[in-house]
């Protein structure tokens, strides 16, 4: 037998054991067992930190606000949280197995090749993209990417989120901050920096560049 149990000692404290015995025959009869019994309470301490360690990482992935996938060190989603799921528009069954680039816009290809760049270096990444959803509809990320050992492997832990309401609202912010609200025509301000921009640019070249005014009749009485 090869058996795996629990020993109380003698002083009270309980240890795991593997006790391993053969029988040992004389005229076809068993008249002892031969064996030995090896204390490996350290190793079953260490299997249930794993197991532990692996229920709490399993509890934050399951209910994590943000999109996470988990991706082998060549680019293969390995798993994905039900908000990778919801983002990106597949089932579950559909998104494992899918090569990361499938999910970057091309036009944000290079971003994904920093990434990986700086994964393979042992080093984390924090960016901004544009993936595309199931139904190829683009929508920007911001993403963290850290080196990740998951079940005994190395991979990527990728932490994705949705960042389509902050890009809008700081696209409203800016058009708030540059652009006349009746008419959407840049307004001073941006009329300040476009000017300061043109003059360095001038001033670096050493050529002249031009201002032109075009003037609107009547216009005052609509504004």
């Amino acid at each position: 037998y090869d058996l795996e149990l629990q020993l109380l000692r003698n002083d009270g404290q309980m240890i795991w054991v593997r006790t391993l015995g053969q029988p040992q025959y004389e005229n076809g009869q068993v008249v002892s067992v031969t064996g030995n019994i090896s204390d490996i309470t350290e190793r079953k301490q260490a299997e249930l930190n794993l197991r532990q360690s692996e229920l709490r990482f399993r509890g934050i992935f399951e209910n994590a606000a943000d999109a996470i996938l988990l991706i082998s060190m060549d680019g293969y989603v390995r798993d994905a949280n039900p908000q990778a799921c919801q983002v990106y528009g597949y089932e579950h069954e559909k998104l494992v197995g899918k090569h990361g680039c499938e999910f970057v816009e091309p036009e944000h290809m290079e971003v994904f090749g920093r990434a990986l760049a700086a994964i393979e270096a042992g080093d984390n990444f924090f960016g901004e993209s544009v993936d595309l959803r199931s139904d190829g509809s683009p929508f920007p990320i911001e993403v963290h990417i850290s080196p990740f050992t998951h079940q005994g492997e190395p991979v990527m832990l990728c932490f994705i989120r949705d960042i389509t309401e902050r890009k809008l609202l700081e696209d409203q912010v800016r058009q708030m901050a540059f652009y006349d609200p009746l008419t959407t025509l840049a307004n001073r301000r941006l009329l300040s920096d476009r000017l300061n921009q043109s003059m360095a640019a001038s001033k670096r070249s050493g050529r002249y560049g031009a201002l032109l005014f075009l003037d609107l009749d009547n216009f005052k009485p609509l504004n």
